[in-house]
């Protein structure tokens, strides 16, 4: 598999002492897991799996800042715990980190997705923005989501009602095409039955032949479509149909 290609550092020791790392992972025995992983790192320091083992020690440990700063190429991060109190330690852990200059912040959070590129953060150390927002949200309907995150950037420093009016309007169409009722078990159907219903697809098979549309999901899907109109890119989609797919 590709985490054993990844796990092959091309010694003897050093792989020895991973697989004791992870042992000591698996039985929660993070200090124990750090012994050996400061061992990798300082005798392999170009091996980048050990880095990214140790950061993940520290990311369960609950040291955000801690696992952030080890991994000095981290460029990005995408935040999308669907959670305020998580997404606020992650940003925070970044402003500990030190790095708010160098890492760009990207939200998942579909259930917050403008009011996260309209937020501003401040630990004390200054302001702190996401650079823009990633998944879902961009999977359908791209050509609104786009004018949505230019607006946010336009907008930030006065948010109107109409916005945050906008905002709810958003969620509450990403939550029909993603299904958080069911576990987001028809996120992927759902996404495929709106890029059908624009031709973009022929139908909205998955990998999985049983993942289908949840109980109630098409009607919801029926709903925001009436309700949100302006949130549909249909006439954009329909104008470059035939140049997209030949």
């Amino acid at each position: 598999s590709i985490w054993r290609l990844w796990l092959q550092s091309g010694s003897d020791t050093i792989d020895l002492l991973m697989n004791w790392a992870m042992k000591a992972m698996e039985a929660k025995d993070y200090p124990t897991a750090l012994d050996f992983l400061d061992r990798v790192i300082l005798m392999k320091p170009d091996f980048a799996e050990g880095w990214n083992k140790r950061a993940t020690v520290y990311f369960l440990m609950d040291d955000y800042s801690k696992s952030i700063a080890d991994i000095e190429n981290v460029v990005a991060v995408k935040i999308a715990p669907f959670d305020r109190y998580q997404t606020i330690e992650v940003v925070r852990a970044i402003a500990d980190s030190g790095r708010t200059q160098e890492i760009a912040l990207y939200t998942g959070n579909d259930d917050h997705i403008l009011l996260d590129l309209l937020s501003v953060f401040d630990f004390g150390s200054g302001p702190i923005r996401f650079s823009g927002g990633l998944l879902g949200h961009w999977a359908v309907w791209t050509k609104t989501a786009v004018e949505h995150l230019a607006l946010a950037r336009q907008d930030r420093d006065s948010i109107s009602s109409d916005l945050l009016r906008l905002s709810h309007q958003i969620t509450d169409a990403n939550a029909a095409m993603f299904d958080p009722a069911h576990n987001f078990r028809g996120c992927i159907p759902g996404i495929h039955e709106v890029l059908r219903r624009q031709g973009l697809l022929e139908g909205r098979w998955c990998l999985d032949a049983d993942e289908e549309l949840s109980p109630g999901q098409s009607e919801e899907i029926d709903r925001v479509f009436t309700a949100y109109p302006f949130l549909r890119d249909d006439d954009f989609v329909k104008e470059h149909l035939d140049e997209w797919l030949h």
